[in-house]
């Protein structure tokens, strides 16, 4: 097998999503032996534990470990996993005031395409299918500086839809559905804050 190329990030020994999963003996074993290729030390080695203060460390962790009915995950029960707004505008008018308004929300937008693109031969409905990415730098870093694994679901986007009666709407995904799934509350508060700023930007977009 290919050596990683990069770090990764294993889940910390108080994840309660990871301590739910994870036997007495697994977490033991991390703890003695570390994990090849990222920053979890063997404490073995590093600072030569035995058995016995291994055992002491892991009854410590389990002696915090909360139930697992309280796991973030079931705060996105009952919520939409897309939001859906109808725009007063035309499909043109829609993408720049969404473009601009993703701007004083100090997103950097990146080139539309069309929802399709990429898959083959457009058709001319498929101009009327368009995804507007945007990224926050400053949000990206709080999140990857708690988990690098958020990378893959950073870039944000929006997909606006001209229908066949002429409405234009936006849908822009709930990323809370996906992050939640990370088990860590930090990062809950973080994705939270960051939908809320996505959807006033929509809001405003669609006036």
């Amino acid at each position: 097998m290919a050596k990683r190329d990069r770090e990764v990030s294993p889940p910390a020994l108080a994840n309660k999503g990871f301590l739910y999963a994870a036997e007495d003996q697994i977490i033991k074993h991390i703890i003695m032996k570390g994990i090849k290729d990222t920053e979890m030390m063997s404490f073995e080695k590093e600072f030569n534990f035995t058995d016995q203060i291994a055992d002491d460390l892991v009854a410590y962790i389990r002696s915090h470990q909360q139930p697992i009915d309280t796991v973030s995950i079931s705060k996105v029960e009952g919520e939409p996993l897309v939001f859906v707004y109808e725009s007063a505008h035309d499909l043109g008018t829609t993408i720049d005031r969404l473009r601009d308004s993703a701007s004083a929300y100090n997103f950097r937008v990146y080139p539309s395409r069309t929802l399709f693109e990429g898959l083959g031969e457009l058709s001319a409905n498929d101009e009327k299918q368009v995804v507007i990415h945007s990224c926050n730098f400053k949000n990206m870093q709080k999140f990857l500086k708690l988990d690098p694994g958020l990378g893959v679901i950073l870039l944000c986007r929006a997909t606006v839809i001209e229908g066949d009666d002429g409405k234009v709407k936006i849908y822009l995904e709930n990323y809370m559905h996906a992050i939640e799934r990370f088990n860590n509350d930090q990062i809950s508060i973080n994705a939270k804050e960051l939908i809320n700023s996505m959807k006033e930007m929509v809001e405003e977009a669609v006036w």
